[in-house]
């Protein structure tokens, strides 16, 4: 194995960039870069390096040549045991957009048709908009006579493609589609960054969401829990913006590969019992470095700051309730409802929690509104359509949201599972335009890989629509 520093990170594949590199340079942070359209004995290598301790993460792109070459029969064991290996560490894999997209790929003439390499440069130069491309041709390598653009631009076999989404998901790995170089060098170095600073979480929380403000105190709250309590060296940070806030968790080396959704859990019962259990709450304590006295101390203090938390979460639903009461009296007034009516509608759509969960969380409707129910007037599809609308906007914060955003979040809550808060904080951070930028452009990545990935699943739906206004959302067409 090279003989390297204790720390490192591990290019893989055509995944490197002077923005990256150079900011691990000047950080004095060693990286090594390492072929994937290469033998075994390289990729036994890659995965020695991978294993490392000192492995900060992994950050790879996947061409169309390495998928082939990952279900051949030489390497398919070996492929299942590198992405099981980067599964277990920090990483970020790239794959072009061509290859995971649903569209055809690009058609280019035989290099064998052309007298010369360069011939070919200055006639792509010539007929392409994309000044991209060109630049991914050169960076590649255009004077290898064995080097063929063709194979660069094909699609991988399909019985490769699918080995590869069967291995990743697998070991629960995301692939990040990317379209063009600068996107690759900008999400390369955000992943660096973070992964440098020991990121552990992040969320954003639009400002007009409910229970934006509990979620405030609540993850301080957690924050605090996490040092005093688990005695772990955890750091928030983040900014804000006029319409919402980002939090980021950032730990160190002890800190890596912590539960952090068991820890809140874990931190969510505590809180309840502090509220309702002290002394149970004081016992839990037991496990820790804590004195007798500290204990009770802490249990005293998180408990007047559940108490406090509780009230505002119950005040804020009730404030939500009665903004949603004055906005469907103006829709279905006139139609015959009656306050009771109203008010009915209202406490059924507005949810209510049952724990401190809703930090981690997006809240919804509690229930759409399919039929009058108990209301004394019938109402068309159309205007029962606007009051799911209407109550959707009052809690998840989406008064500004156009028609494909709400679509999107739609499509989230019926097929996002697991990355349901994650996915849906990605369209509120890409709708707001004072986000940051690299922020919104790994945001638009991760709804297009999600978007990506449901296939057959969302039929009906104009899945190409959104797409296109995922492409377009940032102003630009990268």
């Amino acid at each position: 194995m090279e003989a390297v520093e204790a720390e490192f990170f591990l290019f893989l594949g055509n995944a490197t960039s002077e923005a990256s590199t150079s900011k691990l340079k000047a950080a004095r942070v060693p990286y090594i870069w390492k072929r994937l359209e290469s033998g075994a004995d390289n990729w036994r290598k890659i995965i020695d390096h991978v294993d490392d301790p000192g492995c900060l993460g992994v950050v790879a792109q996947l061409s169309s040549g390495t998928i082939n070459q990952m279900s051949s029969d030489d390497f398919r064991g070996l492929t299942c045991q590198l992405l099981a290996s980067v599964g277990r560490s920090r990483h970020v894999i790239f794959v072009h957009e061509s290859i995971v997209a649903p569209i055809p790929p690009r058609k280019v003439r035989k290099i064998s048709d052309r007298p010369s390499h360069h011939h070919y440069l200055a006639e792509w130069a010539q007929n392409s908009d994309e000044d991209e491309d060109l630049d991914r041709l050169a960076e590649i390598g255009v004077n290898n006579l064995d080097w063929d653009p063709d194979d660069y631009f094909s699609p991988p076999e399909e019985r490769s493609l699918e080995f590869a989404r069967q291995v990743l998901a697998d070991n629960e790995i995301t692939v990040t589609p990317y379209k063009t170089n600068a996107e690759l060098s900008v999400l390369a170095a955000r992943f660096l960054e973070q992964a440098d600073k020991h990121l552990l979480f992040r969320i954003y929380v639009p400002s007009g969401r409910l229970w934006a403000e509990e979620a405030d105190k609540l993850l301080s709250l957690f924050r605090d829990w996490l040092g005093r309590v688990k005695g772990r060296r955890v750091r928030q940070d983040g900014y804000s913006t006029n319409r919402g806030k980002v939090y980021e968790f950032y730990g160190d080396n002890s800190t890596d590969g912590i539960d952090l959704t068991g820890q809140f859990d874990e931190f969510s019962d505590f809180l309840s019992a502090c509220l309702d259990r002290p002394d149970e709450a004081v016992r839990i304590l037991d496990s820790t470095s804590m004195d007798a006295g500290e204990a009770y101390e802490v249990v005293a203090r998180y408990s007047k700051e559940a108490r406090r938390l509780k009230i505002d979460i119950r005040q804020a639903r009730e404030s939500r309730l009665l903004s949603l009461r004055h906005r469907l009296e103006g829709e279905l007034s006139e139609l015959g409802a009656s306050d009771l009516d109203i008010s009915r509608i209202a406490d059924a759509v507005v949810p209510r929690i049952d724990s401190f969960e809703l930090g981690l969380s997006s809240p919804r409707p509690a229930i759409q509104i399919t039929s009058p129910g108990d209301v004394s007037v019938a109402f068309s599809s159309q205007v029962i359509g606007t009051v799911n609308g209407i109550a959707t906007q009052q809690v998840q914060g989406t008064q500004n949201f156009g028609v494909e955003a709400q679509q999107l979040l739609e499509l989230i809550h019926a097929y996002g599972g697991d990355q349901r808060a994650e996915l849906a904080s990605s369209v509120h951070e890409l709708e707001d335009d004072d986000a940051r930028r690299q922020d919104r452009i790994a945001a638009r990545q991760r709804l297009k890989a999600f978007m990506y990935g449901l296939g057959n699943q969302a039929a009906g739906v104009a899945t190409g629509l959104l797409t296109k206004y995922l492409e377009t959302r940032l102003g630009l067409g990268s």
